[in-house]
This record gives structure tokens, sequence and C-alpha cells, in this order.
């Protein structure tokens, strides 16, 4: 639960980093990540 607290979640920050180092992740792979995390689903089932 403590994870949901700061705003976005780890692969938003991750993505933040990625972003300074001029790397870019096309949209598909940050939504296949997303559902392989489960960071798509609601909190309740997270």
């Amino acid at each position: 639960m403590l994870i949901q607290v700061p705003p976005g979640d780890n692969l938003t920050t991750h993505f933040a980093k990625l972003g300074k180092t001029n790397e870019i992740m096309d949209k598909a792979s940050v939504d296949n990540l997303r559902a392989r995390f489960g960071l798509d689903q609601p909190l309740h089932v997270q």
C-alpha cells in the first residue's frame, strides 16, 4: 500500500530517469510493462 502513496508509479519514475539520458521507450512497450507488473489494474487488485 505504501508504494501507492507517492504520485505515479515505479515505471513512471523509471521512464523519467530514462528521459534524462535521452533514452525513449515507445507507448506499446510502456503499456506492456504496466500490464506485466499489474499496474494497469485497480488498486484493490494490485
